[in-house]
């Protein structure tokens, strides 16, 4: 154990299991911590009933454990570094123990190389001279991932320029309702691809949207600015703190189902009537992303773990 210097306790993004390293007595970074976020109401209400049964219990469970359970508050009073995956929740968590603490770090990060060789303005003004705009949805088709919402903001578009590919396990099962909404012609839906495959749809897409009620840090932000593709996203969550509206994305603020949708469909019909707004925030990409690059994370850890080692040392000598 004397060699020993530090721990750091990488968990899967949580908190829900703190773990018994702490007791170690060393000094002692966690996180990035997540999950403690509840799902908004106004989406629990677009909910079927069961889920929104479901999504209201869970949110119970949480603030109960979040603010009650002895062991995940005293685990994080032992922390000498916290590190969460969002701002909203750094917040909680300092706000919890009534600190300043907690940082802030995505789970996740960029290949800032790769941004920087698909970022050159002679390609993106290459890739964004065009009238249709091909739109990438990713994920599973399920509730919490709401790809009907974008489904029905397509259906209130006045614009009919684009493509909208719907990527991920069980998308084919919602051909139907794009029937119904009569967007057969500018939609398609493949339930699963490889990744690799995945990825390289990024090459030809122009925006990325993405329609969570519930997320951390979604995969898909990061492969979208890696290829330099903007985002339109419900201002919430992960993709709140990394996309900035007007300048890498697009944020619709977090509203009633109605007046979201709404408002995914205003946005909408402003690309489509002028794609050529897509090459700015694409160019944008590259200046804004730094921050989220592998590079800036090892800087990050390493002056977390320099004070660590300090913050330890002075509630030795203090104690």
């Amino acid at each position: 154990m004397e060699r020993i210097d530090l721990i750091h306790f990488a968990s899967p993004v949580g908190y829900r299991e703190p773990g018994w390293l702490w007791k170690l007595g060393k000094p002692y970074v966690w996180g990035p911590l997540g999950g403690m976020k509840t799902i908004p109401r106004c989406f629990l209400k677009a909910y079927p009933f069961p889920d929104r049964i479901k999504g209201a219990m869970k949110n119970a469970v949480n603030r109960l454990q979040f603010y009650c359970s002895r062991r995940v508050v005293h685990a994080m009073k032992q922390s000498d570094v916290l590190i969460a995956c969002t701002k909203e929740q750094r917040t909680m968590v300092n706000k919890r123990l009534r600190t300043n603490r907690c940082r802030y770090l995505p789970e996740n990060g960029l290949n800032f190389a790769k941004l920087s060789a698909v970022g050159a303005d002679s390609f993106l003004d290459k890739k964004y001279g065009i009238e249709r705009v091909n739109i990438l949805w990713v994920g599973t088709n399920c509730v919490r991932k709401m790809p009907r919402l974008l489904l029905g903001a397509l259906a209130s578009c006045r614009n009919s320029n684009f493509h909208c590919a719907f990527i991920g396990a069980g998308c084919s099962a919602l051909k139907q309702f794009a029937a119904s909404e009569s967007l057969q012609a500018n939609c398609s839906f493949v339930d699963q691809l490889p990744r690799e495959e995945v990825l390289r749809l990024y090459a030809n897409a122009h925006l990325l949207v993405i329609t969570s009620s519930m997320e951390a840090n979604t995969t898909i932000v990061w492969e979208a600015l890696e290829n330099c593709v903007p985002v339109m996203t419900v201002d919430h969550c992960g993709m709140g703190d990394v996309i900035q509206d007007g300048v890498n994305g697009i944020k619709i603020p977090v509203s009633r189902y109605d007046l979201m949708r709404a408002e995914f469909a205003r946005q909408l019909d402003r690309v489509f009537e002028a794609p050529a707004a897509l090459k700015a925030l694409a160019k944008n990409i590259p200046k804004t992303a730094r921050q989220y690059s592998q590079e800036h994370r090892m800087d990050f850890f390493e002056q977390c773990y320099q004070d660590a080692l300090q913050a330890h040392k002075n509630h030795r000598e203090q104690h």
